[in-house]
């Protein structure tokens, strides 16, 4: 009995192990979106940034490896602020899950 619990652990591992190697290649495949909005809220502990768009409220997971500009420079998630027009450009690897490719905080810097 023990000889069938491990070759059924085997063959689980092996279908799991499968599905990563897959689950690699879908990342290349994914569509990006953009969207234009005005950020209503920022939680740089989390990293999340809330933002109101013509069809509603959104809200989109921003990692370190987002790309955060205004005006040609880099710029990081602690200087968007609520009322800051912006163009997102993100991607939804799951459904109910946005995640930033690119942020440009459309706010003039001289403000």
């Amino acid at each position: 009995m023990f000889k069938y619990h491990l070759t059924g652990l085997f063959i689980v591992m092996v279908l799991l192990s499968s599905k990563a190697v897959y689950g690699q290649g879908e990342t290349q495949d994914r569509k990006s979106f953009s969207i234009v909005g005005t950020v209503t809220t920022v939680d740089t502990v989390a990293g999340v940034i809330n933002v109101q768009t013509d069809n509603g409220p959104m809200a989109f997971s921003v990692s370190e490896k987002a790309q955060i500009v205004r005006d040609t420079h880099d710029i990081g998630l602690l200087d968007i602020k609520p009322g800051h027009p912006v163009t997102i450009q993100y991607e939804t690897p799951s459904p109910g899950k946005s995640n930033v490719i690119s942020l440009v905080d459309n706010m003039p810097s001289n403000q």
